[in-house]
């Protein structure tokens, strides 16, 4: 489970360079399912780049994975976050936007990762354990299989 943060420029590395390798590895394999919490911490933008990616994800899995990756990378090329919430289908943003249950959603996974301890983004955690590697793959590969071989 990754609890991040839309406007985290170490959630973006994460996500483009790191996430694709461990998906393949893990996730591809059946080894493991990756959860992606929401942690806005970051300001306005943060809950707002939150909220539009869970109105994606009322189009499927696959339309909040795209604008996850797509938050991301915009992020990277100096777009704002205006440009990339308007790459979304215009009735799926405009009937979603409005409604409370996303930023439920959202403020209850930040309560929860409060009260994991969660201080910073990118913030993985694994069969109650807290995996520090985020940036170096191979470090994060160590990590989960210590984590994984515990259990």
């Amino acid at each position: 489970m990754e609890y991040g943060d839309f406007q985290c420029p170490y959630c973006a590395n994460f996500a483009l360079n790191i996430l694709p390798q461990f998906e393949r590895d893990y996730v591809e394999t059946g080894k493991l399912a990756f959860e992606y919490r929401h942690y806005p911490f970051l300001g306005e933008e943060s809950w707002q780049a939150a909220i539009a990616a869970e109105c994606a994800r009322k189009e499927g899995n696959d339309q909040f994975r795209h604008y996850h990756d797509s938050l991301f990378q915009a992020a990277g090329k100096g777009r704002s976050l205006a440009e990339t919430i308007g790459t979304l289908p215009g009735k799926t943003i405009q009937e979603c936007w409005t409604k409370e249950e996303p930023r439920v959603l959202i403020s209850t996974q930040r309560s929860e990762g409060a009260k994991l301890g969660v201080n910073g983004t990118p913030y993985l955690y694994l069969n109650g354990k807290r995996i520090q590697s985020h940036d170096n793959y191979e470090k994060l590969k160590q990590e989960v299989e210590d984590a994984m071989a515990s259990d």
